[in-house]
């Protein structure tokens, strides 16, 4: 993947439609700059369990934050490009027991109760095809649409990288009675895909507050892990795979760079 992905849509806009004529109230402002703040539910991470079935994990908060350049194309349909920054986090927890015959049985300690968390962070450079249906004239308010795809880069980080827990038996012994490790797999770049719904509203000035339902899939897996249970009297192990897939409530400040024809 090369920047010309996303250099060859933007030299493409020279050629189409000039500004002259375009109906601004009609089909909404015609070039802006694009302020956007979305924050998402992603999905838990996949795993599969082997043994008895301590490890938990469940949705986690992340977003993105990402600037756009907009413009109008034809009669509603534009193109955003835009580059930004993406938070696609990921937990887990267990409940930790232990058989009668574990050497630390009745002592397991209390480091299990507390979520790990923690986030990949990608560089993501979207472009999407738009188009608005004008609900309400008088107020300025269109229907927004779009889809598209995005081109992410996974930012620089360790290669590999884990953990452990411990607790003590009753000699004082310490005892790793959990340990994990994450990897990252695949390409360093890859696309994902997304499609938006919701609604803009045009000011008198031609600059635009938008709230828009994302849904995201990237086929891609960003890591890969292990997990591993010792001394329990039992054996729980699995493995584990994050991927970048949300539902997201974005929020977009557009600032106009043709207010002279807009006339809200």
């Amino acid at each position: 993947m090369s920047l010309r992905f996303l250099i060859i849509p933007l030299l493409c806009l020279s050629t189409l439609l000039q500004a002259q004529g375009y109906d601004t109230d009609k089909y909404g402002p015609y070039s802006q700059f694009r302020f956007s703040l979305m924050p998402a539910l992603y999905n838990k991470l996949d795993y599969e369990n082997e043994g008895v079935e301590l490890f938990k994990t469940s949705v986690g908060v992340g977003g993105e934050i990402v600037i756009y350049y907009g413009h109008s194309i034809w009669k509603g349909f534009g193109i955003n490009v835009g580059a930004g920054v993406a938070f696609v986090p990921y937990n887990f927890s267990f409940d930790l027991v232990t058989d009668s015959s574990s050497i630390i049985a009745g002592n397991p300690g209390t480091l299990g109760q507390t979520p790990h968390r923690s986030a990949k962070i990608l560089w993501t450079f979207p472009i999407m095809i738009e188009k608005k249906f004008l609900l309400f004239s008088d107020d300025g308010i269109f229907l927004n649409l779009e889809a598209g795809v995005k081109w992410n880069i996974k930012t620089a980080g360790n290669a590999n990288f884990g953990g452990a827990y411990f607790a003590q038996t009753e000699d004082g012994e310490d005892v790793r009675y959990f340990e994990y490790r994450f990897m990252n797999v695949g390409e360093n770049e890859f696309i994902s895909y997304a499609f938006k719904a919701g609604l803009m509203k045009v000011n008198k000035r031609g600059n635009t507050i938008n709230w828009n339902l994302v849904f995201h899939r990237s086929p891609a897996r960003l890591m890969t892990g292990t997990y591993q249970f010792n001394e329990l009297g039992f054996e729980s192990s699995g493995t584990t795979d994050l991927y970048n897939n949300y539902i997201g409530i974005e929020m977009i400040f557009g600032l106009s760079l043709d207010k002279k024809s807009n006339h809200y």
